[in-house]
């Protein structure tokens, strides 16, 4: 894939840890490690992008630039976990969350919090399990 995107274009080939941390931010799914290989091209065509050398690119300012965490959360998920961080560990419904973040739909969000341990479901509504407070604190002071 980086070969048809990067390579293609005049561009180096990601270093292995630069391809690990592409990897990692995008869940390991072949359609998100596309994206940010695109994003990646963009930005380096567009000169806002840097290669060091054996050091590779700078993944870091790629993740900042499409909104996503080393972790892979977008800014949907961020936005998530910051606001039930805000309710201090009561249960959150899915219709104020829905409103609060402006989003119709939260299945996919919602999906792929629950999988990565950040939050839980109860009948009272959603909350943040231990992890997911950690990591919400995180983004908080970010």
């Amino acid at each position: 894939m980086s070969k048809r995107l990067l390579r293609a274009h005049g561009l180096p080939a990601p270093t292995p840890a630069n391809r690990a941390a592409i990897a990692n931010a995008a869940s390991r799914n072949p359609r998100e490690i596309e994206t940010l290989l695109e994003s990646l091209r963009d930005l380096m065509q567009a000169g806002q992008g840097t290669h060091q050398g054996g050091k590779g690119y700078d993944t870091d300012a790629l993740l900042a630039f499409v909104g996503i965490t080393h972790d892979g959360l977008d800014r949907t998920a961020q936005k998530y976990l910051r606001v039930l961080l805000s309710y201090e560990g009561d249960p959150v419904g899915e219709s104020t969350l829905k409103m609060t973040l402006n989003e119709p739909a939260l299945d996919s969000v919602e999906r792929m919090l629950t999988d990565m341990g950040l939050i839980k479901r109860t009948p009272r509504g959603r909350m943040l399990t231990r992890a997911g407070m950690d990591r919400a604190e995180k983004l908080a002071r970010a």
